[in-house]
C-alpha cells in the first residue's frame, strides 16, 4: 500500500522551504526559459530559481548564466523578464563581459587601483547553463552532473517535444495560495479529474491504454483518450445540421495533420522538481512552471505553444487561430479549477497535525515524487 512520504508539516514549514531552495532549486538543474527568446547577441531572460534572480544571456551565440546582482552595490542588473541589452547595471553603469567581469567602470580613476586581479574578484556569480532542444536549464552547484545525465531517459524526448514547438499562443501567470509541492502533485494524477474538471477535461470520459512511466526523478503519463466519446462526437458532427462544423474539422485535420510530432496519445511529463510539459498528440503543448514564492504560495507560469506548422493561406491562418483560441480557453479554465482546489488542499493540510493519507494506483506518480524528494532532502520517511 502506497502512503505519503512527505509529512504535512513540509507543506508549510519555513525552514523546510529554505532547505528546498538550496537543495532542490539551486543545486539541481532547473528550467529557466526557452532558446527562442535567446536568438541574438545580448538577448537575455531572467528566471527566479531558488529565491534568486538569474540571468541567462546570449553572448555572440554562447549562453552564459549569472546571478542578477551587480558586484558593486548589489543592484539587480536586468529588471525585465526578457529583453536585449548589454550586461550593464542601471545604478552606476558598471558593464560586464561574457565572463561576468566588470570591463566598464565609470570614473574608474576615483577608485583605489583597479587591477586585473581586482576585476576578477568583482566578477558576477556564475551559474551553469545547458540546453535540451529549445529548453534552457541552469544550476548553481557544479557537482559534475551534466544536464543530459540529470534528465536521463527523457532527454531525447524533451528535445523532440521542444523542437516541435511552433508559435507561442499564450502565456500567463497566476499566484496560488498553496505550497509548490501541492500544485505539482496535483498535475501528477488524474484521480481528481471528474470531481474537479467535470466540465473541462472530465467531459471527455475515462481514457484507455493508460501508462505510467516512472523512474527515480522524472515521471510520465500517457493515454489514448476515450473511444466512446470520440464515437459520440463523430455521430454528432455527421448530422446535417452540423455540416459547417464538419467542413471546419476536416480542414483543421488537414492542416494539423502536417505537424512534426504524432504520438497517437495524450502525454504528460514531469521534469523534477517543478516543470511539467503536456501535449495532446503533438497538436499543442502546455509548459507549466511551479515557482515557489514562500512555504504557502506558488507562482504558476503557463506557456501554451501550438505545433510547428507552415500556414499557406489566410483561410489556414484563420482556422489555426480558431483552434488556438479553443486550446487557450480550455487550459485557462482547467488552471482556474486547479488553483481553487490546490488552495483548498493547502487550507486542509495546514490544519493536519499528524501524518497519514493513502495513494491509489492513479496517484503512483505522486509516490515517486515523494521518494525522489526524500532522497534529495536527505530524510528517512517513516
Amino acid at each position: 500500500m502506497m502512503k505519503p512520504l512527505i509529512p504535512p508539516s513540509y507543506y508549510q514549514d519555513t525552514e523546510i522551504f529554505q532547505r528546498e531552495q538550496v537543495l532542490i532549486f539551486q543545486n539541481l538543474w532547473n528550467f529557466a526559459g526557452f532558446t527562442i527568446d535567446l536568438q541574438s547577441h545580448n538577448d537575455y531572460i531572467c528566471a527566479e530559481i531558488g529565491g534568486k534572480s538569474i540571468i541567462v544571456q546570449n553572448f555572440h551565440g554562447e549562453l552564459r548564466a549569472f546571478l542578477n546582482v551587480c558586484s558593486h552595490r548589489f543592484s539587480q542588473i536586468h529588471q525585465l523578464p526578457q529583453g536585449n541589452g548589454a550586461l550593464k547595471c542601471p545604478y552606476h553603469s558598471w558593464t560586464f563581459n561574457c565572463d561576468g567581469i566588470p570591463i566598464g567602470i565609470p570614473l574608474v580613476e576615483r577608485f583605489d587601483t583597479i587591477t586585473d586581479a581586482k576585476r576578477e574578484s568583482l566578477r558576477l556569480e556564475k551559474w551553469l547553463v545547458e540546453t535540451c532542444g529549445k529548453l534552457v536549464f541552469v544550476k548553481r552547484n557544479d557537482d559534475g552532473i551534466i544536464l543530459k545525465e540529470f534528465l536521463g531517459s527523457i532527454y531525447e524526448k524533451l528535445a523532440e517535444f521542444s523542437e516541435a514547438f511552433g508559435q507561442k499562443i499564450n502565456e500567463w501567470q497566476v499566484k496560488v495560495n498553496a505550497n509548490w509541492k501541492i500544485t505539482t502533485e496535483n498535475t501528477l494524477e488524474g484521480y481528481h479529474v471528474f470531481p474537479v474538471h467535470k466540465n473541462t477535461f472530465g467531459k471527455y470520459g475515462i481514457p484507455v491504454d493508460i501508462k505510467y512511466i516512472c523512474n527515480e526523478l522524472h515521471t510520465g503519463y500517457s493515454d489514448k483518450g476515450n473511444p466512446e466519446y470520440f464515437e459520440k462526437f463523430k455521430k454528432k458532427i455527421d448530422r446535417p445540421a452540423n455540416f459547417l462544423k464538419k467542413i471546419f474539422l476536416k480542414k483543421a485535420e488537414s492542416i494539423f495533420g502536417k505537424r512534426p510530432l504524432k504520438l497517437g496519445s495524450y502525454y504528460h511529463q514531469l521534469v523534477f522538481p517543478n516543470l511539467t510539459i503536456s501535449t495532446n498528440d503533438g497538436v499543442g503543448f502546455s509548459v507549466q512552471v511551479h515557482q515557489p514564492i514562500n512555504s504557502e504560495e506558488t507562482k504558476l507560469v503557463h506557456h501554451l505553444f501550438a505545433c510547428k506548422l507552415e500556414l499557406k493561406s489566410k483561410i489556414e491562418q484563420g482556422i489555426f487561430d480558431r483552434v488556438a483560441q479553443q486550446f487557450t480557453k480550455m487550459y485557462v479554465a482547467v488552471y482556474e479549477e486547479d488553483k481553487a482546489i490546490c488552495e483548498t488542499v493547502q487550507r486542509g493540510i495546514s490544519s493536519q497535525n499528524k501524518e497519514g493519507g493513502i495513494f491509489s494506483l492513479e496517484e503512483q506518480r505522486i509516490y515517486e515524487f515523494h521518494k525522489a524528494y526524500a532522497i534529495i532532502m536527505n530524510f528517512n520517511p517513516t
